[in-house]
């Protein structure tokens, strides 16, 4: 059973992100006032609702960037870009893993321990090509042996039937 995101849910989680964006934005304005610090590449003609709807294309069908573009009508590398901007936003101000809020609350390591001890977990990887980053060390990072060419890494834990997520890796 999936958990929906209702359309009030999603206006608030615009509403928040929007509000994240904003403090984001104002930070770099500091930082581009006191270095000479120059934007690069085109502007995104995408609205910034558009942009956290195809984060979340993304996150919930994890198709390639070539098809998230093509559905929002930009480029593989745009798309790629607007997620990787988005992506730690969101991952903010949604809801944690249970995994992570462990790491928030220490004390309840020990029950979650025995609850994940008492089930079978269900792990799925997949690897989505990206576009070869320009950063030599993320490229690295990014190289993928086996697909020989750059991609993004992904891990997903489950309960039995997928009823719980336990933890998401993107990276």
């Amino acid at each position: 059973m999936h958990d929906s995101l209702t359309y009030d849910q999603l206006q608030n989680l615009w509403k928040e992100a929007e509000m994240v964006h904003l403090q984001k934005k104002a930070k770099a304005e500091e930082v581009k006032a006191t270095k000479n610090v120059k934007k690069a590449g085109r502007k995104i003609t995408l609205s910034n609702q558009e942009q956290i709807l195809l984060t979340l294309l993304y996150l919930y069908q994890y198709p390639s960037f070539l098809y998230v573009g093509a559905q929002f009508g930009v480029c593989e590398s745009t798309a790629n870009t607007i997620f990787r901007y988005w992506l730690p936003i969101l991952h903010e101000l949604l809801p944690a893993s249970i995994l992570e809020q462990v790491k928030k609350k220490v004390g309840d390591l020990e029950v979650v321990k025995e609850i994940l001890t008492v089930y079978e977990l269900t792990v799925d990887s997949t690897e989505q090509p990206i576009e070869r980053p320009t950063d030599n060390e993320e490229q690295k990072e990014h190289f993928s042996g086996k697909k020989k060419t750059h991609t993004l890494k992904n891990q997903l834990i489950v309960l039995p039937k997928g009823e719980d997520i336990v933890d998401i890796k993107i990276g």
